[in-house]
């Protein structure tokens, strides 16, 4: 029977992540037609896990009238594309560096920046824009390095800070985005599609909002490095940017009502919600009583995965209940060990539902096919690992403390291993309660 449960979670996470494909996300996005209203010239460029696959669909739909094309995903992200998803093909397919960016990721991003450049008035510059985004496209702003850049972006993806804090950084560090990819791109027509991986959807921090104005400010940058000891720490041209941006010597990012915008537009055609949607579907078909949780899943993974726990543990049913949610946490590294969000989450409950009369099960896993430095998704855990953990001289506080995750769950078998999705909504969690 536990067997049985873990198989039917593992269907139900592979159903959410089916539901955000590219195909499916855009097939009502109405590309045909936009296309169709263009007298000139149609560019596509793309960044982020999801690039390749959303230039798939895009060359099935108006291949024969794209000029010129590229896109960039992480390595190794082209040798895992599925048989059944249409080939990018004329668009090009770059890879490169993720989530540290390197000299791959500056080259796609100066190479996409030009061809937005090369687009004119009567011109279409199509943009597909996903997770990971950020890193993918690294043009470092005049006078910065790909080192500095690299420097920051490590500091900050181990202190905590959430992706809305860390793009605020990114974005008044380079040359294309917050906004500014829309500036290359004037006076074309843009029209730019996004898969979300940010809670609430924001279309200023998908990618670090390349196309849409950005209300965020050097000083709000400066407070996100001072708040996260990142500041005093990295190289002196990253801080001696931001004084000038300050200062006013630098002028901010476009924000709203610039006119960079004018004929520029940003659409989210797939998103945490819908992947949910898709694992609840499955989990109905396979005969769970479905409760969605109304709340996001975020703050520190093993604190939002204990309170996951409590809450599956005190569920009281006489049938089996699914609960699902999604979202995405934060883990402040300070140990010296390998794992993920989702593998640290799922830790994070075992004490909770140890103790509980009936069985309960938890699964979290990237709806990316990645969870952390692992070729993992997530893992998950149920009412008995803790006894288990303690028949094998395991200690959950000491892999938690370590950072360590990965290793644990690896000693259990109670990993989830999908490799690279191409798509990324951020992180589904399946949670089950069997009646006492």
């Amino acid at each position: 029977m536990m067997q049985e449960i873990a198989r039917d979670a593992e269907s139900i996470f592979r159903a959410a992540v089916e539901a955000v494909q590219a195909p499916r996300s855009l097939a009502e996005a109405g590309i045909a037609e936009v296309v169709e209203g263009c007298a000139g010239r149609v560019f596509v460029i793309g960044a982020g896990k999801a690039a390749m696959a959303m230039a798939g669909v895009i060359s099935d739909l108006i291949g024969h009238r794209i000029t010129e094309g590229l896109v960039v995903v992480p390595h190794g992200y082209p040798a895992h594309y599925p048989d059944e998803m249409p080939l990018p093909s004329p668009v090009e397919v770059m890879t490169g560096g993720h989530p540290t960016p390197d000299h791959h990721s500056v080259q796609a991003a100066e190479r996409c920046l030009a061809l937005a450049e090369k687009a004119g008035t009567d011109d279409l510059v199509l943009v597909l824009l996903s997770g990971g985004g950020s890193a993918l496209w690294t043009s470092p702003a005049s006078g910065l390095t790909l080192s500095d850049v690299q420097q920051v972006t490590d500091k900050l993806l181990t202190s905590g800070a959430t992706i809305h804090e860390i793009n605020t950084v990114r974005k008044h560090l380079s040359r294309i985005k917050g906004g500014q990819l829309a500036a290359a791109s004037a006076p074309a027509t843009l029209r730019a599609y996004a898969i979300s991986d940010v809670i609430g959807n924001d279309l200023s921090v998908i990618a670090s909002g390349p196309t849409v104005p950005d209300e965020s400010t050097f000083a709000e940058a400066r407070e996100e490095l001072q708040t996260y000891a990142c500041f005093d720490s990295v190289e002196g041209r990253i801080g001696e940017r931001i004084e000038q941006g300050i200062a006013g010597a630098i002028p901010e990012t476009p924000s709203k009502g610039s006119s960079v915008f004018d004929r520029s537009k940003t659409v989210c055609v797939a998103s945490n919600d819908d992947a949910v949607r898709g694992a609840a579907q499955r989990a109905q078909a396979l005969g769970y009583t479905v409760q969605v949780l109304s709340e996001a899943v975020e703050g520190e993974a093993r604190q939002a995965g204990a309170k996951l726990g409590k809450r599956l543990a005190l569920i009281a049913t006489d049938q089996p209940v699914c609960i699902l949610s999604g979202g995405e946490t934060t883990v402040t590294v300070t140990g010296e060990g390998i794992g993920g969000r989702n593998q640290e989450l799922v830790l994070g409950a075992v004490n909770e539902i140890g103790e509980c009369a009936g069985y309960v099960f938890l699964l979290s896993a990237g709806t990316d096919g990645i969870d952390g430095p692992t070729d993992d998704a997530g893992g998950w855990v149920d009412s008995r690992t803790a006894a288990a953990c303690r028949a094998r001289g395991l200690s959950v506080q000491g892999a938690l403390r370590e950072n360590d995750s990965n290793a644990l769950l690896r000693s259990l078998g109670q990993l989830v291993t999908t490799g690279p999705t191409h798509t990324n909504v951020m992180d589904v969690q399946v949670g089950v309660r069997l009646p006492d």
